[in-house]
């Protein structure tokens, strides 16, 4: 028998042997959609911005993905073979994190350095404003994908980069997020020469997600 996502959601049932209502269902549909689309839309979009924008990186990515890739887009198999544009990537959920804040509730009173917070307060964490913190990142606010060599990620303490949150309520898409840019970025990379296009605006709209305010303007020819 084939199942869908849809289908299975239906299917489910709670302890108690209940099943979903149709809002729930719908809900659970449309967050679904949202951050399996939504949010690897954007942060591809992002990498496009942060690559039309730095020639170098964009020509050591081309490079690296036609060298990669043996078929025509890529598999599994290669994504062994592209660190630089993993690295691209990380660059681009640390400068233009999808999910930008989220929110969290005190379970107990609590004290953060010279901040008491009080049982049930609600806390706003910014991926966005931490991403930019020159504690830990060096220029913050520049595009610097070498950053990601060696060891870096492994050396920097916890919640200091978190795309995907982190903790017990890590979104349980991340592997699949980052495997998705990976081979959908590289394969565009294979064929597509990329250059800004006209009337170039990179403002960022920070609702639910963050997103490009305009879109991305960039001129794609398919390459020879």
């Amino acid at each position: 028998t084939e199942y869908s996502l849809m289908s299975m959601l239906v299917a489910a049932r709670d302890t108690d042997g209940s099943s979903m209502s149709d809002p729930q269902l719908r809900d659970e549909a449309l967050t679904l959609l949202l951050a399996g689309y939504e949010t690897t839309a954007n942060a591809l979009s992002w990498a496009v911005h942060l690559l039309v924008t730095h020639p170098a990186a964009l020509q050591r990515a081309q490079q690296e993905a036609r060298a990669a890739l043996t078929g025509e887009g890529c598999n599994l198999g290669d994504m062994p073979n592209l660190p630089f544009i993993k690295r691209v990537w990380l660059e681009t959920l640390r400068l233009y994190p999808s999910a930008w804040s989220i929110g969290r509730t005190a379970l107990e009173d609590v004290r953060l350095g010279e901040y008491a917070l009080p049982h049930h307060q609600n806390v706003i964490l910014s991926q966005y404003v931490t991403h930019r913190d020159p504690t830990y990142f060096p220029e913050p606010e520049a595009f610097k994908p070498e950053r990601w060599e060696g060891d870096f990620e492994k050396s920097l303490p916890d919640y200091a980069y978190f795309p995907f949150s982190a903790g017990p309520r890590v979104c349980i898409g991340n592997m699949f997020a980052e495997m998705e840019g990976l081979i959908l970025l590289s394969t565009v990379l294979k064929h597509i020469y990329l250059e800004q296009g006209p009337n170039y605006d990179s403002s960022a709209f920070a609702s639910l997600t963050l997103r490009p305010k305009n879109g991305i303007s960039v001129v794609a020819r398919r390459a020879s």
